[in-house]
């Protein structure tokens, strides 16, 4: 869909009733909507690649997403409810009207604007801070924040308290027998290798900063970053794995910067769907192969305007400032923008078009030598891929 289309609305089939089901949900609904182009030709799509199309040419055009910082000041309305109408009886007990008609909060976006929002609105964009508002200007008793304030704060008490008992609990130095450094730190990592005169984490960490180096634009010692970047701190973890080799992952903290307003979910191919795919393979005597994508989010622009401090992973770079250009892995939007990437060059350069039911089992028809026409399938999870080999002519099975 690189051209400006006007959707027409959905495809009916020959008995007049639509084609596939609609839901809620863009994951799950199967819907397939007909499409007008400029040039006058009329194209049928699916609503998630209708959906995945907008998402994609918004993010070309402006790769910066507002959104609420704090609100500054509240109105009320005849609409709103009074104390006397707040409550009603459900099955012979007192309860109260859930409803937040007729207050508004004026929210200040991260652009610097600001903009009047149903309170509906400002509490399902931003409970927690829709909640503190209400507490800090005494309107949390008012019959349209009652109700759902005390238990959204609560609710944050809860998750603060949670995440403090864990992060004090002492974390494990060791894997299969072999000493572990703790995260971001490279000079335990390297003191380890000279005491027992092997070079296993110097390696893995020397790998690790060669693939995320082209996915950084270092600055010059005298270049400014540019305006409207956020700083990032970069976290490198260590890991073992069961045949001993030592992994490195250098990632970006993403505790330390919001999480986008747009889309930050990416789906990966069903249990079923590989289930299928394996029968399929058996009963026409593939071979299945297997592939895994080096550094797969590396290969996706960065969705975020954010840059970070190089630290003593990058030897002779470190101290330097650099600007993140692609999706490192941490950040909030890496695994939706490998997802797209992933999906534009299947479609775009391979020719491949997702299967209804399981948007990451994709497929294309294929030729055999024989001049019998078949399907190729190709099966992505996240940077995992299968897919399958002819061993001989195969048999064909509707």
């Amino acid at each position: 869909m690189d051209k400006l289309g006007i959707i027409k609305g959905r495809k009916r089939g020959a008995d007049g009733k639509f084609i596939g089901k609609f839901h809620t949900n863009p994951i799950l609904d199967t819907s397939i909507y007909e499409v007008e182009f400029e040039d006058g030709r009329v194209e049928s799509y699916y609503a998630n690649q209708i959906a995945e199309s907008i998402l994609e040419e918004s993010e070309v055009h402006s790769n910066m997403s507002y959104h609420i910082t704090d609100f500054c000041d509240h109105r009320k309305s005849d609409k709103a409810l009074s104390d006397q109408d707040a409550y009603v009886i459900v099955r012979g007990k007192k309860a109260q009207k859930r409803t937040t008609k007729g207050w508004k909060l004026c929210a200040e976006l991260s652009n610097g604007n600001t903009e009047w929002m149903e309170l509906k609105v400002a509490k399902e964009a931003s409970p927690i801070k829709t909640a503190r508002y209400a507490v800090a200007n005494k309107i949390s008793n008012e019959p349209a924040f009652r109700w759902w304030v005390p238990y959204i704060l609560n609710k944050e008490e809860r998750i603060i308290s949670a995440v403090k008992r864990r992060s004090t609990k002492t974390r494990k130095s060791e894997k299969f027998g072999l000493e572990l450094p703790k995260p971001n730190d490279v000079r335990r990592a390297l003191h380890i290798d000279d005491e027992s005169s092997t070079s296993h984490w110097r390696n893995a960490l020397t790998k690790e900063a060669k693939t995320v180096l082209p996915a950084l634009r270092i600055l010059g010692k005298d270049e400014n970053v540019p305006p409207g970047f956020k700083y990032i701190e970069i976290l490198t973890v260590f890991d073992i794995k069961m045949d001993l080799t030592r992994k490195a992952r250098i990632c970006a903290r993403d505790d330390q910067i919001e999480t986008p307003s747009s889309v930050t979910y990416a789906s990966v191919v069903t249990r079923e769907s590989i289930r299928i795919g394996f029968v399929l393979a058996s009963l026409n005597d593939l071979n299945i192969l297997t592939a895994e994508v080096a550094g797969a989010y590396l290969n996706a622009p960065c969705a975020e305007k954010v840059y970070t401090i190089l630290r003593e992973e990058f030897g002779d770079y470190a101290g330097r400032k650099a600007i993140i250009k692609m999706a490192l892995y941490g950040l909030k939007s890496a695994g939706y923008s490998w997802r797209s990437f992933c999906a534009r060059v299947l479609r775009e350069e391979l020719n491949f078009i997702p299967c209804r039911a399981d948007m990451d089992v994709w497929r294309r028809t294929a030729r055999k030598a024989n001049g019998n026409r078949f399907y190729e399938y190709f099966f992505v999870y996240t940077d995992d891929i299968i897919s399958g080999e002819t061993k001989r002519n195969t048999r064909r099975y509707n």
